[in-house]
Parts: structure tokens; C-alpha cells; sequence
């Protein structure tokens, strides 16, 4: 894969006739489109009868796309198994917790580690592979696609019995299994690996130590079945690997990633929801932190299927949406899809061209887009983004708690949005980081609802702390531990031990009329909270009504060079900018973190630094009312309209200094 920015479409040539196609690859010349991504529902076109395969279908379009300077990402297709495959064969389908089969007409509907399955999807990758994978045309691959999107855990006997085999490597004993469940809850207990059943429906509710344990098998047979996938291109193709995926499937994406080459996902928010598609720019660029990611699909106008459309992007928008993906560390940005679908469960969606060959809405936008990256793209290529100021965890072993814990509705995905847009700074760079993320250089930590902390993360992040970091944690951190139990030393586990203070009493404070007051903010109280017995710690924040008033809610702890601040509450939606906003603000301060700009808050900024040591400052308007950028140090504009104190931007515009 080449240096260079890449602008791409989904494209399904096997839907067109040859005169489509041609015609479509003169509209993505026109557009600037120098990539597309094929074959990931392809599955019935290359082996159509089983064992009878049709393997260089794709290398006259991939061929014929490399003659017009457009590259291709070329996808194994099994996501799609074809009716050959389960027909008649009830038991190669995945089942879902319900014990229903679910049937051939979609995707997904197979159980990935069925022998028979794993043993056809060997097959037809190699097949592929071998075929394409010394074609000039083909740059990188995708594996299958968007897993864990549609469904999450099976729950059929192939799984059953691979369940029973990862118990049995994970804890050794049926014993240390009862331990650590503490299955003498309600006569649990079991006399052998056979007898734990799946989470499958119950009168009740399961131990939250099964499910738990269950959603990590799952997650780490899909990462496996994915690696088993890789290892069966790397034979045939020196080219990258990726797979397209999404903070929101049944994944652990950075389990997923770990043995694939680069990091992509999909996202279809829109446009009034653009910091979803900024966060996930900045998760995403740390999954494989030195090499750029890619954005493999979002719409050119608007998602949809059959039950329904998503509201189209407004004019100008998408020139925004690419922009800021590039600039936050994006390699690629591509659209799905290039031309709507005639047919099947998708007609709804938005596309670059209808589906007998017109320019649809989004045709203008993705020329724009297009455009813009041009513009940017030399300024991209010879700068780099630095560490983030603020270092966000998102925990995929914490979602997990949530999904088997909701307690009242929490979701986890959503609650780590709404810390990245209401908690920190706008202005502020900001990388959402993983448990396995180097936390060195760092000026604050920041890992909220973390509900379970591995022990070596606590070390981590003390040492951190100890070298001079600002870890500010909570609410709700650390109350459960890794086998989904309550830790028996303090409310909150080992993190006791160093935070200078422990756990009082744990409870609900949402609607409560619970009130409190830190950083001479006035505040309602709310989600399960936390007062503490201070010990050595310094207290910031305290109950100011009802029956725990004059209680402590929020502490720092100085730890060697560092400090460790404990958040017990938050207060209640509509007042956390004046809070939490406050919060990270001192403690960014304090480790010296100082601005040269400031924005309005729908202006998204990012600092790039050149090879030459120079600054460049990116913004772009993400909200489509325009902005102002100010700015404290002399400048000079790249592109842009230059006012007094600053930059002026228009709706939905990117501009560059140079400082």
C-alpha cells in the first residue's frame, strides 16, 4: 500500500452488467476516487455448487479498475454463506440464546466455529487468496464483514463443547471454577467442566460470572476465526489486513486486531451526531497507534434498510466528515456504497449513484469531499499527530460487565460518548485508549465507569502516577472484579489501596434528590455513587443534602509524583460541562498542558507536527453554522480567512496555520 491518502466506495461489480460497470468507473475517475473495496458478500458468485468455483471472476474488474488508477481492497466473502452450505443442515446455523436457528436470507447466520463451516471458509479464502493475491490491483484485505454485527453470542452444541474446552484451560479445575464463581449462590455448584450450561434462557437470571465468562469465549473464538482467515492470505500476499468493525459489535477489537495489519471501521451517524464519528476516529487510530487507520464505510448521504432510512447528511457535510478523518490520522475514507442496489433487504440506502446510473444528492458531497483531500492531503503526508493530552479508556472487558449488569440501563458504548463530548474540552487532543495502551507521556488518565480493572492495569496506571501522571477515575470503577463478583477488600477492589481512601457506602443516587458541591459548583447528584472514608487522601468534593450529607464524593491522593483522583458521583445531565469540565481542566493545568487556540465548540482541532519540527494546527467546522478560531501565537495561514486574532471559518470548512 502506497503513501498516500486513499478516497474509496464500496463497489459490487457481480450486480452489473459490463456496460455498468465501465460507466461507473468513469463517475469514480470523476469523483477522484482511487479505491474500492469488493467481494465481501460474494460467496455464491466464486463457488456457486459446492467444491465448483469460479476464483478469477474478480481479476478482469480488478484488473480493468487498476488501469484507471483506482486500487482495490479485496474482502473474503464469509459473511454470506451461500444456501448450498446449511440446507438441510440445521446445525451448522447459529443459535441464539433463545435456542431459535436462524435462517439462510441474510448474513451472518452461520456459526463461525462449526467444523463444517470453518472447514468451507478455509477453502474459499485460500481460494481467493491464491487467485488474487499477487495482482498489482489488489492493496490490501478485509476480512469478512463487520462481524458481531447482527448477532453476538451462539449458543448452539458446537459452542457448548468449545465452551466446556476454554473453561477447563482457564481455570484448570472445576473447583477453582466454583471459587471464582462462588456457585454456592443458589446450589450452582458444579462437579465437572460438561455440566455448565451455556447462558441459554433460565427462570431467572443467570450467575454474572457465567455470562461474563461466556462473552469472553465468544469474543476470543471470532478473533481467532478472524486470525485463522489472515494467516491463509499472509500465504499468498504480502499486502495488509484489516477487518471492518465497530466500537458496538460483539467484539474485543483490540484482541481482534491485534494479529491483522491495520485498524478500519464502519459508522453510519449522522451528521447532528458527528462526535460519534470523532471519537471513533480517535479510538480507532490507537488500535494499532503506528499505523493510520481507515474508515472502510459510512454513507454519502443517509443509512437505511428496509424498515427504515436514517435523516440524509445536509449539503457539505461530508467534505467535513472526510476532512476530519484524515486529519485525526485516517489513511482511507470510504463510502457505502457507489451504486444503490437494484435488489435485497438495503434498497433503502443512500448511494453515490440510483441504481439505474443518475448522481444521487450525495454525488456534489463526495466530489467536495474529494476535493478537500487533495487539498490537505500534502500537509497530511508530511506531518504527524503527537500524543494526545488526554488519555480516554474505553474497556471492552467493561462493556461486557454493563451488558450482563445494566443495573439502571447503563450503556457503557454511550456512556464513554457522552464523557468524551461533555467531560473534556473540546479543544483538547484526546486519545481513547485501550487497557494494553502505553500510558507514558500521558498529562492525565482518564477512566470513567470502569466497572473492572485488571490488576496489572491498576499497577500500570499507579506507576503512571507514580512518574508523574494525573489518573482521574470514576464513577463506578473498579466495583466489580474480572470474574464479575464483589471484591472482598473495600467497594472498590485493590484501587483501595493507593487511592488514599475507601469506599463508605454504594448506592443509587439517581432521583434521589441527592446534592453535592466540588469546584464551587453547585450540583445534583446521580447513577450509583460512591462516599468515601478518607484516610490520607485530600477531600475536593461533599454531599450538601439528604441522608449522607457532609459525605466526601470526590478525593486526590498524592502517589509519588502524581496524583490519583476518585470520583464517586457525577452530577445529573445538564450541569457536567460545569463539573466534570472544570475538573480536567485543573488537572490538565497542573501538568503544565497549555493552549495556543481555542475554538467554539463545533469547530473540531487537531494538532499535526512536521518532519521539520514545525506546527501545523488543523480545523474544521463540524457542525454547519461556521465558527471562529482563535489563536494566541503568530501564524500563518496555509488556507483559510484570516481575521483579527484568528481564523474564520465557514459552514463546514477546513483550514490550516502554521505556527
Amino acid at each position: 500500500m502506497e503513501e498516500k491518502l486513499y478516497y474509496g466506495c464500496a463497489y459490487y461489480p457481480e450486480l452489473w452488467d459490463e456496460e455498468a460497470v465501465d460507466s461507473d468507473i468513469r463517475h469514480m475517475k470523476k469523483l477522484g476516487i482511487n479505491v474500492v473495496r469488493m467481494g465481501e458478500f460474494a460467496w455464491s458468485v466464486i463457488e456457486p455448487e459446492e467444491g465448483k468455483f469460479n476464483t478469477g471472476y474478480f481479476a478482469g474488474i480488478i484488473q480493468k479498475l487498476d488501469d484507471h488508477g483506482i486500487k482495490t481492497i479485496l474482502c473474503t466473502p464469509t459473511a454470506t454463506p451461500p444456501v448450498w452450505l446449511t440446507y438441510g443442515h440445521p446445525e451448522r446455523l447459529f443459535q441464539n440464546q433463545s435456542g431459535e436457528r436462524l435462517s439462510h436470507g441474510a448474513r451472518q447466520h452461520c456459526c463461525i466455529n462449526h467444523p463444517y463451516f470453518i472447514e468451507k471458509a478455509k477453502i474459499i479464502v485460500e481460494k481467493i487468496a491464491e487467485s488474487a493475491g499477487k495482482l498489482p490491483g489488489v492493496i490490501g484485505w478485509q476480512i469478512d464483514n463487520e462481524l458481531k454485527c447482527h448477532v453476538s453470542e451462539c449458543y448452539c452444541e458446537t459452542c457448548l463443547a468449545l465452551w466446556h474446552q476454554w473453561l477447563e484451560k482457564r481455570y484448570g479445575t472445576v473447583d477453582q471454577l466454583n471459587k471464582s464463581w462462588g456457585t454456592e449462590v443458589w446450589s450452582e455448584r458444579y462437579l465437572a467442566f460438561e455440566q455448565v450450561p451455556a447462558p441459554v434462557k433460565t427462570p431467572f437470571l443467570h450467575n454474572a460470572s457465567l455470562e461474563q465468562a461466556y462473552k469472553q469465549f465468544a469474543r476470543e473464538k471470532t478473533s481467532r476465526y478472524c486470525h485463522m482467515q489472515a494467516e491463509i492470505i499472509r500465504k499468498y500476499s504480502c499486502q495488509p489486513i484489516t477487518h471492518n468493525s465497530g466500537e458496538y459489535f460483539a467484539l474485543d477489537n483490540p484482541q481482534l486486531f491485534e494479529k491483522l495489519d491495520f485498524a478500519s471501521f464502519d459508522d453510519y451517524a449522522e451528521a447532528k451526531d458527528y462526535a460519534i464519528m470523532l471519537r471513533s476516529y480517535d479510538y480507532f487510530r490507537m488500535l494499532k497507534k503506528e499505523v493510520p487507520f481507515w474508515v472502510m464505510e459510512t454513507s454519502p448521504n443517509h443509512n437505511g434498510c428496509l424498515t427504515g432510512a436514517a435523516v440524509p447528511h445536509p449539503a457539505g457535510y461530508l467534505k467535513a466528515e472526510a476532512a476530519a478523518a484524515y486529519i485525526a490520522g485516517a489513511q482511507g475514507f470510504s463510502y457505502w456504497l457507489f451504486r444503490q442496489q437494484q435488489a435485497g433487504c438495503e434498497i433503502t440506502h443512500g448511494s453515490i449513484l440510483y441504481a439505474w446510473g443518475a448522481p444521487t444528492t450525495g454525488y456534489t458531497d463526495v466530489t467536495e469531499a474529494g476535493l478537500v483531500k487533495e487539498k490537505i492531503e500534502p500537509y497530511i503526508m508530511k506531518t504527524h499527530i503527537p500524543r494526545g493530552k488526554v488519555a480516554l479508556m474505553y474497556s471492552d472487558t467493561a462493556r461486557i460487565t454493563y451488558e450482563v449488569e445494566p443495573f439502571e440501563n447503563y450503556d457503557y458504548w454511550k456512556m464513554i460518548q457522552m464523557a468524551y463530548e461533555e467531560d473534556i474540552p473540546h479543544d483538547m487532543m484526546t486519545d481513547v485508549i485501550h487497557e494494553d495502551t502505553d500510558l507514558k507521556g500521558y498529562p492525565v488518565l482518564y477512566t470513567p465507569f470502569m466497572a473492572s480493572m485488571k490488576e496489572d492495569f491498576i499497577k500500570k496506571a499507579v506507576s503512571y502516577v507514580e512518574n508523574g501522571g494525573i489518573w482521574i477515575t470514576g464513577p463506578m470503577c473498579n466495583y466489580r472484579t474480572s470474574e464479575h463478583t464483589v471484591p472482598l477488600d473495600g467497594g472498590f477492589g485493590t484501587l483501595e489501596q493507593y487511592a488514599g481512601a475507601k469506599v463508605k457506602y454504594l448506592e443509587s443516587f439517581t432521583d434521589a434528590g441527592v446534592n453535592g458541591k466540588a469546584f464551587d459548583t453547585n450540583m445534583e447528584l446521580s447513577m450509583l455513587s460512591a462516599v468515601f472514608e478518607v484516610k490520607e487522601a485530600k477531600p475536593l468534593g461533599f454531599v450538601t443534602s439528604g441522608r449522607l450529607e457532609g459525605e466526601v464524593f470526590l478525593t486526590e491522593q498524592r502517589l509519588g509524583k502524581g496524583r490519583l483522583i476518585l470520583i464517586g458521583s457525577r452530577p445529573k445531565q445538564g450541569i457536567r460541562h460545569n463539573f466534570m469540565q472544570k475538573l480536567l481542566t485543573h488537572y490538565l493545568e497542573i501538568n503544565g498542558v497549555q493552549f495556543f487556540w481555542k475554538s467554539n465548540g463545533g469547530i473540531k482541532t487537531v494538532e499535526r507536527l512536521g518532519d521539520d519540527g514545525s506546527v501545523y494546527l488543523f480545523a474544521v467546522d463540524m457542525s454547519g453554522k461556521g465558527g471562529f478560531l482563535s489563536i494566541c501565537r503568530e501564524f500563518e495561514v496555509v488556507f483559510g480567512e484570516r481575521v483579527e486574532g484568528g481564523i474564520e471559518l465557514k459552514p463546514y470548512e477546513t483550514v490550516l496555520v502554521r505556527v
